[in-house]
């Protein structure tokens, strides 16, 4: 984020001249919104042709997996870490020259099986819950240091369902430590991390019983001395919901909060979800083509769909670039989404701005196009 004026005056003036196109060819997303937004992707370690992409257009990578406590912590041993995966992951993308985000200290639903058996079964105490966080996250941010210095302390506690009264996820973790183990997380995180950057990350957020559920949240933060230093937003979409407004209201609210926003986790599912579908039933199967809607190549008309919902979403981003310090994409390209393998395992999705063969598709274009309305059409895919 350029916050100086005569930096952000000059970025603005260099998209008049030729942006730096490396041999991949394409303008650099990095370059182009760097007088708005840094621009981010959520990724493993990959393979050469997806490095030199990141190098090109990324300013930061999230970690997407091997952060997270689960695959840290396979061991109920004390003290035991999986270290391997996740320094790979940092030397990797410290090789790229990029910045590393941390994801995520805790979130209930990847805490270690081991440890969420002993929850579910009541051989855990909430005092020892919050004994192996603390530990937990005190631990592996001695281990980083200032080699990561933004991370995403908690991760998707807050309830989705309608009544204004609930508040927090129903599962074994947040039932056991409550709202006191979030505070604590932030907590430990900031004793053991003084100058990181610390956001709480969540989807759904532009939904408004959501984001009033976030808002309290970040209030008990407050009060305890421990606020965050931004929200992220994660964005996961399909191409007609949700609608961008809602994203520009949350934005709004949360930025008129005091607190900056990043997007986190942005992609474009091209399937609509049927009313009323049936998700967990989807997970326990396979994607049938011969009786499951599927795209193996995507159709002209939906690629334009997809331009056109990258760039309304964009419009709302530009149109905020104040309150927004980072718009990060999940995961690189159409033949490295999570969406192949969720909800529907097996179903090929394409909900990125690059195809399987990472190439720009007219999305990539179309956002672009938004800082240089005159430049030429998206070739035809």
């Amino acid at each position: 984020m350029i916050h100086h004026p005569l930096a952000r005056l000059l970025a603005v003036l260099s998209l008049s001249a030729p942006l730096h196109a490396s041999e991949r060819g394409e303008i650099s997303l990095r370059e182009a919104f760097a007088a708005h937004f840094s621009i981010g992707f959520g990724t493993g370690q990959t393979n050469d042709a997806r490095s030199a992409l990141l190098r090109h257009h990324a300013t930061s990578l999230t970690c997407e997996n091997v952060l997270k406590p689960r695959p840290l912590r396979p061991s109920p041993e004390p003290g035991v870490f999986a270290w391997e995966r996740a320094d790979a992951w940092l030397a990797w993308v410290e090789s790229l020259g990029l910045k590393p985000v941390g994801h995520t200290l805790v979130w209930s639903y990847q805490m270690p099986e081991w440890l969420l058996e002993r929850a579910r079964s009541g051989a855990l105490t909430r005092d020892e819950a919050l004994a192996w966080q603390d530990a937990h996250i005190r631990a592996v941010l001695a281990r980083y240091g200032d080699r990561i210095r933004t991370w995403d302390v908690v991760n998707e506690a807050l309830s989705d369902a309608s009544s204004p009264d609930t508040y927090l996820r129903d599962d074994p973790w947040l039932n056991l430590v409550g709202e006191d183990g979030l505070v604590a997380a932030f907590r430990s995180a900031r004793a053991a991390a003084p100058h990181a950057k610390l956001l709480y990350n969540d989807y759904n957020l532009e939904q408004r019983a959501k984001r009033a559920r976030a808002l309290r949240l970040l209030r008990r933060l407050e009060a305890e001395g421990l606020r965050p230093d931004a929200v992220g937003i994660q964005g996961h979409c399909t191409l007609s919901a949700p609608p961008a407004a809602d994203f520009e209201a949350a934005i709004l609210e949360l930025h008129a909060a005091g607190y900056p926003v990043h997007i986190t986790e942005l992609d474009v599912s091209v399937y609509d979800w049927a009313p009323g579908a049936d998700i967990g039933a989807m997970m326990k199967r396979r994607y049938d083509p011969a009786t499951d809607l599927g795209y193996d190549t995507l159709p002209p008309e939906l690629h334009e769909r997809l331009a056109a919902r990258y760039r309304e979403l964009f419009a709302v981003f530009l149109r905020h670039a104040d309150k927004l310090e980072r718009v990060a994409f999940w995961n690189v390209d159409d033949g490295h989404t999570w969406l192949r393998n969720w909800p529907l395992p097996g179903r090929p999705n394409h909900p990125l701005l690059f195809d399987a063969q990472q190439q720009p598709k007219p999305a990539f274009h179309a956002v672009l196009g938004l800082l240089r309305p005159n430049a030429s059409p998206a070739p035809s895919p």
